[in-house]
């Protein structure tokens, strides 16, 4: 749960550090102190801790991101304030601890060059003690190793950090327009299966109430058209529906030879094991529907051949018929198919002359 939420796991990974605190208060507590000094004592501890907290998001975390880390310089400020206050009163070794926590926060932001300068300005305190309070270099060794491993480690961590927290925050705008696409892919689907049918339908109808009384032989050819072209689309809408549950390529290709049985055509069709993504997988699916829709409705054709194949390049799909073929190869039908194909990077091609029906070949690019 921690690695997959890194907001909540430098939440949580900051509280643990506050138990060095322990040493200045041990420090500060070793002997009896003025109320004055227990007073600043306490207001320095306690302002370090809030700012502490607000720098590693513990307070105030779903803030933004700020573009300059101001939180960060005013806890560095106060830990270096906290240091020069306390270093009389708990020594050296207590008070450097306050220089720990300023390289930790300098280091929890998105600027190197800030990062880089909080290192060097505690480097130069720590001189400046070795110098003005005779400590050795020895002993300062372990600090300044500390002080290099937090800079190093905390700026990578928020860097982690902040990956998270834009990806959380620019989530629902991703949905958003996940769901944009959707909603126009669904309606193009259903143009495309519906638009011209139902417009058939329509003009049949009001030609067959024209006929009625002139010609009901006509009228009634007319209405069973209707009826032939209803139960056509009827079927059309249950696959695209059953397309938008998710089944795969195999099922579909089952689906389809139902479709082609009912329309008297017989179907062959080659089929290998290929690797696809989901997305791949759906578009094929609907390019495919598109396809054998056109040759039920329009080809007239007696046999489909229908191939998916491991190519070089990729996977192809062949869609063919032994129909009448199309007079226009840019057809709605065909454009949307096109459009599907290449909006995965896939190549489209369709090739069709008159009474030699038409071969239509999708290449999906691996």
């Amino acid at each position: 749960m921690l690695r997959a939420d890194p907001i909540r796991w430098h939440r949580f990974l900051s509280w643990p550090w506050l138990l060095f605190l322990v040493f200045p208060l041990q420090q500060f507590y070793a002997q009896p102190r003025l109320w004055t000094e227990q007073l600043t004592f306490g207001v320095l501890l306690l302002g370090f801790v809030c700012l502490y907290l607000v720098v590693f998001r513990t307070l105030f975390t779903t803030r933004p991101l700020e573009p300059f880390p101001k939180w960060n310089l005013v806890g560095i400020g106060w830990c270096v304030l906290s240091f020069f206050l306390i270093l009389p009163w708990c020594g050296w070794t207590a008070a450097t601890g306050f220089l720990s926590y300023a390289v930790a926060m300098g280091a929890f932001q998105r600027s190197v060059r800030f990062n880089v300068s909080t290192v060097l300005l505690i480097v130069l305190l720590l001189l400046w003690l070795m110098v003005s309070q005779d400590v050795p270099a020895a002993a300062l060794a372990g600090n300044l190793f500390i002080c290099i491993s937090v800079g190093v480690g905390n700026h990578f961590g928020y860097r982690a950090m902040s990956s998270a927290l834009v990806q959380k925050q620019t989530q629902p705008a991703k949905e958003h327009l996940a769901q944009v696409a959707e909603r126009e892919r669904i309606a193009r689907d259903l143009h495309d299966l519906l638009g011209h049918t139902l417009s058939v339908i329509v003009l049949k109808s009001d030609l067959a109430s024209k006929l009625m009384e002139r010609n009901a032989e006509r009228a009634k050819q007319e209405l069973q058209e209707v009826e032939k072209i209803s139960r056509e689309a009827l079927t059309e809408v249950r696959l695209a529906v059953q397309g938008y549950k998710g089944t795969d390529l195999k099922s579909e290709l089952g689906r389809i030879k139902i479709a082609l049985d009912a329309a008297g055509i017989q179907l062959e069709h080659l089929e290998e094991a290929v690797e696809l993504s989901p997305e791949q997988q759906g578009t094929l699916q609907l390019v495919l529907r598109e396809a054998i829709t056109n040759i039920i409705r329009h080809a007239k054709a007696k046999t489909c051949w229908v191939s998916l194949q491991n190519v070089h390049a990729g996977v192809l799909l062949i869609i063919q018929d032994d129909g009448v073929g199309i007079q226009n190869p840019q057809g709605n039908g065909m454009k949307g198919m096109r459009e599907r194909t290449e909006a995965l990077g896939g190549k489209f091609s369709v090739k069709s002359h008159p009474g030699q029906g038409t071969t239509i070949e999708i290449l999906i690019r691996s």
